[in-house]
């Protein structure tokens, strides 16, 4: 016997009294008032909330966390959709919402008028044993008038009351035999969304790595560059909005990811071509710094709160305040430089270089090689530079080693993340899995380091502005010693790091995975 409810998609339009006058040759039916509402849907840019089985909504006063199927899990009265799932308060659909959304803004996805038109299925004590809702919905862009709605289809709901399970597996049964009906899973914000115009994508900005080793190399570097292009633009609007943090690290790992290909799969491209775009991209890189350097110290602030006395912590309030304006002025000065001619350039010249045809033996050797030898060779040898250099490295050794060994596995990181298809996922997944693992910790080094820096020089800006209390100085340099703290346990993580990434497996495995006919 059925114990959950099912939805039932109408193949022709339908009404509450036409649904009634199906049943009721078998069930006793009682038709209830209609009621109309209209809610506007949220996610993420990358869908987030939808990869996990998700959705929110609001209308009406009130916050509904739905499954994707339209049933409700949580509630909570507000006037309005939070921006971010930190910006609710404390409760059930704040913990079911922020591991999903994390620090990514909600958007509004899709606005749908619903029409629900409730019916009970009674028994001969003229007790529910069943209920049953017919939705009639239309669907339009969130901002958009009721007017230029679409609608969708109708759907059914049978909703079980406890304690009537034959009754359910009898209205089921009834409407599956129904040739009006479809029984089916319906994912009702993807048909939404699709009805008023848009298309829900999760991970938009996922890699689509080459799969073939025989290709040509020069031919599969523009296709994969031509995919980097693509999620770049997709993450600029987000950029330039200041919409949320991740559209700006989405871009900037983007451009990082550009320019290691460039300069790192040598010989597939003419060297005059490499050195423009590397130039041009090494300063869009540059150019987005220090808004991301704001977003970090923002996304970090609660932490660092968080190790220093409860009495001290709103002590950083100024330096919050401070952090807030320069992330400001800094993404308004990024916003110029995306505006500017330079840029409007390299992405017209860029675009029309990505559809060139592949360069001649003459001017680029690696252009006609295969990609899986072209690719394995450089792999192998920043590999065998990173185990080098990190192997080099000891308990007196001076910081700038391990910075400059965090760059090389950066750029061994990105040639496995573009070229990962071409070999065996379960080895290259243990692999890069160590590698993330050394990644974190030489980034934790590092990010220690940086912070200090970039704390004294804060103090001293906000000391050159005055108003700014003692009490925040103190906090401030509080901080600096903890981070100071963590920095030197990050330095004795490093040898342990580094042993699991260079153990004798991942060095076999490097070897059977990347070797060369020329080595």
């Amino acid at each position: 016997m059925a114990k959950q409810g099912r939805i039932f998609r109408a193949k022709r339009p339908v009404s509450a009294a036409g649904v009634g006058d199906l049943l009721r040759p078998h069930f006793r039916v009682q038709v209830e008032a209609a009621r109309k509402q209209d809610l506007t849907y949220f996610d993420t840019f990358d869908a987030r909330l939808h990869a996990d089985g998700m959705t929110l909504a609001h209308g009406g006063g009130e916050l509904r966390l739905e499954s994707l199927d339209g049933i409700a899990l949580h509630t909570l009265r507000a006037k309005s959709a939070p921006p971010f799932a930190g910006s609710l308060g404390d409760g059930a659909l704040r913990d079911a919402l922020a591991p999903a959304a994390s620090i990514r803004r909600l958007l509004p996805l899709v606005t749908v008028s619903r029409e629900i038109h409730p019916l009970r299925v009674l028994d001969s004590d003229d007790k529910t044993v069943v209920r049953l809702q017919l939705e009639q919905v239309r669907a339009r862009p969130p901002r958009a008038a009721r007017e230029q709605g679409a609608s969708l289809p109708a759907v059914v709901r049978v909703l079980p009351v406890r304690g009537y399970e034959r009754e359910l597996t009898n209205v089921i049964e009834a409407l599956q035999q129904a040739p009006e009906f479809a029984c089916e899973r319906i994912d009702q914000v993807v048909a939404a969304v699709a009805a008023s115009g848009g298309r829900l994508v999760e991970n938009p900005c996922k890699l689509e790595p080459e799969v073939d080793p025989t290709v040509p190399a020069a031919d599969a570097m523009r296709r994969i560059h031509r995919r980097l292009f693509e999620i770049m633009r997709l993450n600029e609007d987000g950029v330039r909005a200041a919409t949320d943090s991740e559209f700006l690290h989405d871009y900037r790992v983007t451009v990082r990811r550009i320019r290691s290909a460039l300069n790192q799969v040598k010989g597939v491209f003419a060297a005059d071509d490499v050195a423009r775009f590397a130039t041009e991209f090494k300063w869009l890189a540059a150019a987005t710094g220090p808004a991301r350097d704001a977003d970090v110290f923002l996304l970090k602030l609660p932490d660092y709160r968080a190790t220093l006395p409860e009495k001290t912590r709103r002590d950083l309030d100024p330096l919050e305040v401070f952090l807030t304006k320069r992330q400001r002025s800094a993404y308004r000065t990024l916003g110029k430089v995306l505006a500017s001619e330079r840029y409007a350039r390299l992405l017209a010249d860029w675009d029309a270089f990505l559809s060139q045809p592949s360069e001649s033996p003459e001017t680029a050797p690696n252009a006609s090689r295969p990609l899986g030898a072209v690719a394995s060779e450089r792999i192998a040898r920043i590999a065998r530079r990173v185990l080098k250099r990190g192997s080099a490295i000891h308990d007196d050794t001076p910081a700038e080693a391990l910075h400059a060994l965090r760059l090389q596995c950066k750029t061994l990181r990105y040639l496995l993340d573009l070229f990962a298809g071409l070999y065996d996922p379960d080895a290259i997944a243990g692999l890069l899995r160590d590698l993330k693992k050394l990644q974190d910790n030489l980034g934790d080094f590092n990010d220690c380091e940086v912070q200090q820096d970039t704390l004294q020089s804060f103090a001293t800006e906000m000391a050159k502005a005055g108003a700014t209390p003692v009490e925040t100085f103190l906090a401030m340099g509080r901080l600096e010693d903890r981070l100071q703290i963590g920095q030197e346990r990050a330095r004795q993580k490093f040898a342990r790091r580094f042993r699991q990434f260079a153990s004798r497996a991942n060095r076999r495995l490097i070897r059977r995975l990347f070797s060369s006919e020329d080595e």
